[in-house]
C-alpha cells in the first residue's frame, strides 16, 4: 500500500493503442521492510515506452510504502497494481 505519492500520469500513443480508449500497465516491484522500493526488480506489462517506464521508476523510487507484515512485524515482499494510460493522439 502506498502511503505517500501517487501515480504518475502516463499517455499510450494512439498508433500503440490497439483501437482502445484506455491501456492497463501492471506493475509489480519488491519492497523493503523499511517501506523502500527496489526499482531493479520493477516488471512492467502491457504497452510501455521508454519514457513511460522512466516516469514510473522515478515515481516509484519517489514514493513511500507500507510494507507486508507478519506477526506484527515489517518484511519484504512484492507490491502491484495496475495502472490505467491514457491514450493520446501524438
Amino acid at each position: 500500500m502506498l502511503t505517500r505519492g501517487s501515480a504518475p500520469d502516463i499517455a499510450v500513443p494512439e498508433s500503440n493503442a490497439g483501437g482502445r480508449a484506455t491501456v492497463r500497465i501492471r506493475i509489480q516491484v519488491m519492497v523493503d521492510a523499511l517501506g523502500r522500493a527496489d526499482v531493479r526488480t520493477l516488471q512492467l506489462s502491457g504497452i510501455v515506452g521508454t519514457q513511460d517506464r522512466i516516469a514510473i521508476e522515478r515515481w516509484i523510487e519517489s514514493v513511500t510504502f507500507r510494507p507486508a507484515m507478519r506477526n506484527g512485524e515489517p518484511v519484504s515482499g512484492v507490491w502491484a497494481m495496475t495502472l490505467a494510460a491514457r491514450v493520446v493522439r501524438r
